[in-house]
């Protein structure tokens, strides 16, 4: 035997491509180390539930826990799309179609900058408190949109009501991969993309219908009753503070409070809020891009981005140990995560962008109800919950997520690509629901398989801040669609409509552009939805411009040793202070796991003359 030293098997030696360890597994230090081979130790595996006082966790609590956690997922994904079909109606009422957009876009900044905050703050304060905490917030501020009684208003309330969404948007991943079903861990990704689409199929839906027949403010009453329900759930079904075992002085204390990045969060929000408000507001007719004002937002968000990439980096080389960085930047020295990041992002840009410019085209263009038009984006929203199984079964026994990506983003550059030939107002709507169906297919991969992806890629302990970025991810590319969207439209408008409307036609495009229908001019309502068919085009050109991109990052994903699909199950073996809220014995899985660290579990990773060297250096090994 070579008396050579053995390198520590970690990602980095095993898969070059990435300088991540294992993910969650960390029984092998004990298997190789240092300039020797020593034995293998028995691991001790504590039973689910076996928190103090040898407390289990049942059945019907862990299926409470899950159900209620999808259900607060279904919520904040149902709000974020259920006004899309429901603009023009609640434009219509309060007298403000240009600054409509901000309804959406108010929920989702908040959505977006909060994610990884709260994802970070569960792990300091522990995930009970965090949800329990994001669904009062989340209800208090739904009952406040419904009495909204101007556009100003509504959108105040609608960002804070986004912060309450962005905790049970992010921390349903969170909780899923660590709660959810062991026999079956690539269901995770399953239920999060199958959740995600349907929230999105019903939204418009259940927005169009309520605004069609009834008052639209009952779109946010909807939220009282399950937002109550789910509360008492969490209450009876989460693990008691004697289960968690960390008291709230000490999981509150000023010491707890200090490891908060709150420097990082805010220079982040700053950084993702400040560009999408720039650049929304220079696509509006108070403001144009070479205005002193937006030149300003647009260089502090910059600015805010370069603090806060120097103060994680600072953070994460240990300058200042007391506090827990919003970010580890050792996850971007891993290339399949990166990639699957970005991915998302660029998926969100067209995913949101279509879910506002669809409806509006058959709305503006066609002269559809709010009903009608959120019926008609079923095509896109089934197909991408039927591409959300479809990713998880591709997955079902070896990790295929990287490959599923790729196709994923093939089939949206595809779909796009066809939708620019729908550039006429009277085109063919039949081609536009198969085309819908392409790219619907090709978002639903993206949803599941980017969900796995990370749960693969990061440690146990970056578990949190990992789906945290993906959600922020996948919210920034959906709002920077929006707002490139309405940049579009509004050029379109001042370019070819400006000078040629009467000052009563161009208020009402700026207030409820439905109301062409009622002009007396047929002139003046044939230019205006050829103008709209011209915006629509080019908006979904910039989509087709934005999946090309996306095709090409998707490949530096592609990995020749993917890991395991048994690092799912690593993962539900959590730290105590990931999932027990700081307990002492938090629940964990028994089942599927062994009480040995086998070598074997490292032969499928290595490469072939990787392996031989470990094979040859522990010879003898009692395995």
């Amino acid at each position: 035997m070579s008396n050579r030293p053995v390198k520590s098997p970690s990602r980095s030696y095993l898969r070059p491509q990435s300088s991540q360890p294992f993910g969650g597994n960390h029984h092998y230090g004990n298997v190789i180390g240092g300039d020797s081979i020593r034995p293998l130790t028995p691991q001790p595996v504590r039973e689910m539930g076996s928190g103090v006082g040898s407390h289990r966790l049942s059945k019907a609590r862990r299926v409470l826990i899950i159900a209620c956690t999808l259900l607060g997922f279904f919520f904040s994904s149902l709000d974020a799309a259920i006004v899309a079909t429901s603009m023009v109606s609640i434009s219509d009422e309060l007298q403000e179609f240009m600054n409509a957009p901000w309804i959406i876009l108010a929920y989702l900044l908040s959505y977006m900058g909060f994610a990884v905050f709260l994802s970070r703050l569960s792990d300091i304060c522990g995930r009970r408190d965090v949800l329990l905490g994001s669904w009062m917030i989340f209800l208090c501020f739904s009952f406040a949109c419904a009495r909204a009684s101007t556009m100003l208003q509504l959108i105040i309330f609608r960002a804070f009501q986004g912060i309450g969404g962005s905790g049970l948007y992010s921390l349903a991943q969170i909780t899923l991969t660590e709660y959810g079903p062991v026999t079956k861990p690539q269901l995770v990704g399953a239920m999060i993309g199958f959740t995600l689409a349907i929230s999105l199929v019903l939204g418009p839906i259940i927005g169009g219908l309520i605004s069609h027949k009834s008052d639209w403010r009952w779109i946010f009453d909807l939220n009282a009753p399950f937002s109550a329900a789910a509360m008492i759930m969490i209450a009876m079904a989460w693990p008691s503070r004697e289960d968690r075992g960390a008291h709230a002085s000490v999981r509150y204390s000023w010491n707890s409070v200090k490891r908060i990045d709150f420097l990082g969060c805010a220079t982040l929000l700053c950084a993702c809020c400040l560009l999408i408000v720039g650049v929304q507001q220079a696509a509006s007719a108070r403001y144009h891009w070479s205005d002193s004002v937006i030149i300003a937002i647009l260089a502090l968000s910059a600015l805010s981005g370069i603090v806060f990439i120097i103060w994680q980096v600072s953070l994460n080389s240990g300058s200042c140990r007391d506090i827990k960085p919003i970010f580890p930047v050792n996850l971007l020295r891993n290339r399949v995560f990166t990639s699957t990041i970005v991915v998302t992002l660029l998926t969100g840009f067209t995913y949101l962008g279509l879910m506002v410019i669809v409806p509006e085209r058959f709305q503006i263009i066609h002269g559809d109800n709010p009903l009608f038009a959120g019926l008609k984006l079923l095509p896109l929203l089934g197909s991408c919950t039927l591409g959300s199984f479809v990713a998880a079964a591709a997955s079902k026994k070896t990790n295929n997520t990287s490959p599923t990506l790729v196709v994923s983003a093939g089939l949206q550059l595809l779909g796009t690509g066809l939708t620019t030939i729908i550039s006429k107002p009277d085109s063919s709507t039949a081609a536009l629901y198969g085309f819908q169906v392409i790219i619907g297919f090709g978002i639903g991969l993206c949803f599941s398989a980017a969900t796995i992806s990370v749960s693969i890629q990061v440690l146990r302990e970056d578990l949190a801040t990992g789906h945290g970025v993906i959600s922020q991810a996948r919210l920034l590319g959906g709002c920077l669609g929006i707002s490139i969207c309405t940049v579009i439209l509004n050029f379109h408008n001042n370019k070819y409509l400006l000078g040629k409307l009467d000052e009563g036609q161009m208020h009402d495009l700026l207030t409820n552009p439905t109301r062409l229908s009622g002009w007396d001019s047929d002139y003046d309502k044939a230019l205006t939805r050829e103008v709209y068919a011209m915006a629509f085009v080019e908006e979904v050109k910039v989509m087709m411009y934005i999946c090309a991109a996306m095709l090409a990052v998707s490949f530096f994903g592609l990995e020749r040793h993917p890991l395991p699909m048994s690092t799912l199950t690593d993962h539900q073996m959590p730290d105590p202070a990931l999932v027990g809220q700081g307990d002492k014995e938090s629940p964990v899985r028994a089942s599927h796991s062994s009480t040995w660290t086998e070598l074997s579990d490292l032969q499928p990773l290595a490469r072939p003359r990787q392996l031989s060297r470990l094979r040859a250096s522990t010879d003898g090994l009692p395995i």
